[in-house]
């Protein structure tokens, strides 16, 4: 693998509320609300590669399986 393949090609934005007495549960509801609770979440930089796509969250959704990397 190269550099490259880390390289972000398409990008897409979700927003989700949770609310919980716990920040975990906030935060879990949160992910539900978003539909991404079966993602593992790693933090990133906020730069946007260049020609990145930005795709719809319905479409980049579909391209992630359970369990997968996001970011």
């Amino acid at each position: 693998m190269s550099a490259e393949d880390f390289v972000a090609k398409k990008i897409f934005f979700v927003k989700g509320v949770g609310r919980d007495i716990t920040w975990l549960g906030s935060f879990e509801q949160t992910l539900r609300d978003a539909g991404i609770q079966m993602f593992n979440l790693v933090r990133v930089s906020s730069i946007i590669p260049p020609n990145c796509k930005v795709i719809s969250p319905k479409e980049g959704k579909r391209s992630l399986k359970p369990g997968e990397v996001a970011s």
